[in-house]
């Protein structure tokens, strides 16, 4: 996904979740609590700007914060508003894996 779309995501050991990350910068976009959402998340994303772009010029995008969002609530199903909601989604995420398992 790296070479295509200038993003990519890996497993943060710590808490198993996984970090979508804009590889121009290193910074994170948004984590999931499962690989196929991160996957989703940036097949998504991916075509709404050219994100081989330095951070600089993606933020000047005030409509790209809107489609990154609207992207992880469809993905999601939840609209994130902070760090509190973020932990809830995990936490719910997780107990459906382990009933899954």
């Amino acid at each position: 996904m790296a070479d295509e779309t200038g993003l990519d995501y890996y497993m943060r050991v710590d808490d198993d979740v996984y970090v979508v990350t804009h590889l121009a910068s290193g910074y994170a976009v948004v984590d999931f609590a499962s690989e196929a959402h991160a996957r989703l998340f940036i097949e998504a994303i991916a075509a709404l700007t050219d994100w081989t772009q330095p951070a600089k010029a993606l933020f000047a995008l005030p409509e790209l914060a809107q489609g990154v969002r609207r992207a992880d609530t469809e993905i999601t199903g939840v609209k994130r508003s902070g760090t509190e909601t973020a932990q809830k989604l995990l936490q719910v995420a997780r107990a459906i894996a382990e009933q899954a398992s």
